[in-house]
């Protein structure tokens, strides 16, 4: 493994050129073929939750768990009522596809753009899902969100700024319109495939969700201004939003060409 030292001779990471924090993880549905993942919601999932829950009799799923078991229905439904508002730690619900019930919980915790990380935890499953594909699909559907999207933007934010250095943020600015493109093109061709409510959840919100990023463009934006450069700072927002309007709409000729 490559490493370089300090100042004090000790091996660090290498330098990451031009890292941005990627979006943090949004309340958005993720669909798979066994379960999906929903924002965790009390009046739509607390009761399917806690019946599932219900049938682990001796209350042994919950001895790793801060919380519970619940003495009543009622103190369940608190506790999901004040979970649904959380932001740090960011809880679904696990969805059996087939029976469209909610089987499990899971969430998002120590939530942390700036240093690239986040944990999933708060992972509970009911007789319902464990030892289930779905359980596997569950933890699949947590881990791509985000990740599969933002590393492919890392990746091709790096390779631009190498070949295109330039005081205008070049990166941001190419995978925004490229995406936008790309979501016309998607949104126009896969609901008319099988499975393509699927398609479009794992696509357009999963990966084109993730891979163009609306904070860094506002981050840089605000760069701009701070570093004086009011006349390029008008020119990239402006670029930006008539660029990425446009991308949408070629998106959505190409798209209605692929079908006829």
């Amino acid at each position: 493994m490559e490493y370089r030292l300090n100042e004090l001779g000790q091996p660090i990471g290498l330098p990451v050129p031009g890292w941005k924090p990627p979006s943090p993880p949004g309340r958005v549905v993720h669909v798979g073929r066994y379960c999906r993942t929903e924002p965790l919601a009390a009046e739509q999932h607390g009761r399917q939750l806690y019946a599932a829950f219900a049938l682990d009799t001796d209350g042994r799923d919950w001895t790793y768990l801060p919380y519970g078991p619940f003495p009543s229905e009622s103190a369940f439904l608190d506790w999901v009522k004040s979970a649904e508002s959380s932001k740090d730690s960011l809880f679904f619900a696990i969805v059996d596809q087939a029976t469209g019930r909610a089987v499990g919980i899971a969430s998002y915790l120590r939530i942390t753009p700036a240093a690239g990380s986040i944990e999933v935890g708060h992972i509970h499953y009911s007789p319902l899902l464990q030892r289930r594909p779905a359980a596997t699909e569950a933890m699949y559907l947590m881990m791509k969100h985000g990740a599969i999207g933002a590393l492919s933007r890392f990746a091709v934010a790096t390779w631009i700024r190498h070949y295109w250095a330039s005081p205008f943020p070049i990166a941001t600015f190419g995978i925004n319109v490229a995406g936008s493109l790309a979501l016309g093109y998607v949104l126009t061709v896969l609901p008319t495939k099988p499975a393509g409510s699927i398609w479009v959840a794992l696509t357009a919100t999963g990966f084109l969700g993730s891979f163009t990023t609306f904070s860094t463009f506002s981050w840089e934006t605000v760069a701009l201004v701070r570093s004086g450069s009011v006349g390029l700072t008008l020119l990239y927002v402006g670029l930006s939003l008539v660029t990425s309007f446009v991308g949408v709409f070629v998106g959505l000729s190409l798209g209605s060409r692929t079908l006829e």
